[in-house]
């Protein structure tokens, strides 16, 4: 298993409190942050910051997918990208 050192932006203690959230509540805050996350005026306005903050979901989605066992295979593509954004599990 890789071990990925993520930086955290939040105030320490604000951390713990989510990390000890129940299954349901953590649900229930993803759902809320990809609602926000995908109505959120200044991001509907820039696509750019957008994809990013996609990609990032997907980089979380993707590393508990795989901590679960799953193989993970992504290609996204975008008409103004010379290549496709590629990721699949064990790759570097």
């Amino acid at each position: 298993m890789k071990m990925i050192v993520i930086p955290i932006s939040i105030e320490p203690r604000t951390f713990k409190r989510v990390l000890d959230l129940s299954p349901q509540h953590m649900l229930d805050l993803i759902d809320t942050v990809g609602t926000a996350a995908t109505l959120n005026e200044q991001l509907m306005t820039a696509s750019e910051r957008k994809i990013t903050v996609a990609l990032a979901m997907l980089e979380y989605a993707n590393t508990m997918l795989e901590q679960c066992g799953c193989n993970v295979k992504t290609e996204i593509n975008n008409p103004s990208w010379d290549n496709p954004a590629r990721y699949k599990t064990e790759m570097d």
